[in-house]
């Protein structure tokens, strides 16, 4: 299904409650309804969880009209789609009725029930489908999560629940972000995130329908807490009787996982570069090459290497327990990173703190071409001799630009790749390369298609 020809959605709750009274087979009836009159390109039926109107469920949203459809049953769909999808006629018999001025209310909106309310924890509970994590992402999913790891520490975040006011809703009413502090400060070998989702008090069913209309909200929070307090580990009471809850979970737990990154991802050499003016920042995360030619024509390399080779130091960033046992594997975390210079003066090495970040910055007058890579660059080896090339000589090579058309660091890189393979050189690991070169603006102007020199 294109979701670009879309004209309409049908929410149907999803939640326990309408489920219990047939919110399923109105689902089925209403697909086969849209079938019937071939509409499958243009409207889709979409199961959200609890819109919390229960009592008058089965709840059917039209979008997005949003008209509001109650005490809807299976045989109601071919009229809800002949009437109201066909033809654009509101099937006034399934409007909701106000208790008090006994006049009919097609949208939301204007009920009594929905006007006052401000939805927080529910805000997706009956808009979008559970058991689809793009959806949740298209409300901002996981937004949350990314700005936390990207632009704040663990003491920004807390700082930030602490400001603004959150309190646990058990009873005691305890500072959310207070604690969260406390659980941060303490040491401890393994840390557990516990999201109690048990419903004590009769009645309560706050958390049964978070977990059933949106699963990944409770996900985004546990790994924010995890990521805060330095638990590397996530537990989540609910009770068989929910068994709705527990399976759009397992789900939700499922999807995230296969979107996101595991462990070994963390292990990854993690290059970041930019331009700022004429100064080339660059700032390396495991073990990576830097290869710069200088104005006078000669050339120069820095390479980052850890000892152990891993964990590097995204696992330290996302998984302090990991940083831990690493410090005790290595015996001294002050000397675990090393950085050596080669050039045509010679070779020094120098050694950093095991969570130091390598951060280096170039002027491109001085340095007109800074290339980065991979510490494939250093995994050249001959199959003669089973030697490993100099890093300067492989480096050397790989700067030899001949030409600045097209994908040209893409080409330099496969003309050199195979002129070492004819010599029975091969590269023993991945390997990629990203270059910044300063050019004077004619060799800039020829650079440039044709097309856009004429323009």
């Amino acid at each position: 299904m294109n979701n670009n020809q879309i004209k309409n959605h049908i929410l149907v709750c999803g939640g326990t409650g309408c489920k219990a009274s047939q919110s399923e087979e109105i689902i089925e009836s209403l697909r086969h309804a849209i079938e019937h009159n071939g509409l499958e390109q243009e409207i889709q039926v979409v199961r959200t969880g609890c819109f919390g109107f229960c009592e008058k469920g089965p709840i059917v949203k039209i979008i997005p009209d949003n008209t509001f459809y109650v005490h809807v049953k299976p045989d109601d769909a071919e009229e809800i789609v002949a009437e109201h999808l066909v033809k654009g006629r509101t099937v006034n018999r399934l409007l909701y009725v106000d208790p008090e001025t006994k006049q009919t209310v097609s949208d939301s909106k204007h009920m009594g029930f929905y006007r006052k309310q401000l939805r927080i924890a529910l805000r997706n509970c009956g808009f979008i489908n559970p058991e689809n994590i793009h959806e949740y992402i298209a409300r901002d999913g996981y937004a949350a999560l990314g700005l936390a790891l990207s632009e704040m520490t663990p003491e920004t975040v807390i700082q930030t629940i602490i400001d603004s006011g959150l309190r646990g809703r058990g009873g005691g009413g305890f500072p959310t972000g207070l604690k969260w502090d406390i659980t941060r400060k303490v040491q401890a070998a393994q840390k557990y995130v516990v999201c109690n989702a048990d419903e004590g008090d009769p009645g309560a069913f706050m958390d049964r329908s978070i977990l059933e209309g949106d699963p990944h909200t409770v996900l985004e929070a546990i790994a924010i807490n995890g990521y805060c307090t330095g638990a590397s580990k996530g537990l989540i009471y609910i009770r068989a009787e929910y068994p709705l809850a527990i399976q759009r979970l397992k789900i939700a737990i499922a999807q995230a996982r296969e979107m996101g990154l595991d462990d070994s991802v963390l292990d990854a050499t993690l290059l970041i570069a930019w331009c700022d003016g004429a100064t080339i920042h660059i700032h390396l995360y495991g073990d990576g090459c830097i290869a710069v030619q200088r104005a006078d024509g000669g050339v120069a390399t820095i390479q980052v290497e850890y000892a152990e080779n891993t964990p590097y130091y995204l696992s330290y960033l996302l998984h302090p327990q990991r940083g831990l046992l690493y410090q005790e594997a290595i015996g001294d975390p002050a000397t675990a990173q090393s950085v050596r210079y080669q050039s045509d003066a010679g070779e020094t090495t120098r050694r950093e703190h095991f969570d130091a970040p390598t951060v280096f910055s170039f002027d491109l007058a001085a340095f007109p071409t800074v290339a980065v890579a991979t510490d494939g660059l250093d995994s050249f080896v001959d199959a003669k001799t089973g030697q490993r090339l100099n890093l300067l000589a492989v480096a050397r090579e790989m700067l030899d630009f001949r030409n600045l058309d097209g994908a040209f660091i893409q080409r330099r890189l496969r003309e050199t790749l195979i002129e070492y393979a004819q010599r029975q050189v091969f590269c023993c690991d991945d390997i990629g390369v990203g270059a910044f070169i300063a050019l004077d603006e004619e060799t800039a102007m020829d650079s440039l298609p044709m097309s856009i020199r004429e323009s």
